[in-house]
């Protein structure tokens, strides 16, 4: 999860750079990509507090404070669905 009024712009160089290096080198020799920002998970303290009841999504309600962690998911679905052709 990450803070959504944070800045990852730094992070996110540094992982690209990393899952671009060499296996040899330490990195994951380029088989893989960062996903797009919009599907990073706010932290939420409803979402962690229902993690534990089953699934998250689901369990969490509809309420305004969950309406961001939901957008992300829902994004972060889409993107994985693409991804695997579903």
């Amino acid at each position: 999860m990450v803070n959504p009024v944070e800045n990852l712009e730094r992070e996110e160089v540094e992982l690209k750079y990393r899952l671009n290096l060499s296996k040899d080198s330490g990195g994951a020799g380029g088989v893989t990509t960062l996903l797009p920002s919009s599907t990073y998970i706010p932290d939420s303290a409803q979402f962690r507090r229902t993690a534990g009841f089953g699934i998250a999504y689901l369990v969490m309600g509809n309420g305004q404070s969950t309406a961001s962690v939901k957008r992300a998911i829902e994004s972060l679905a889409g993107v994985i669905s693409q991804e695997m052709n579903l």
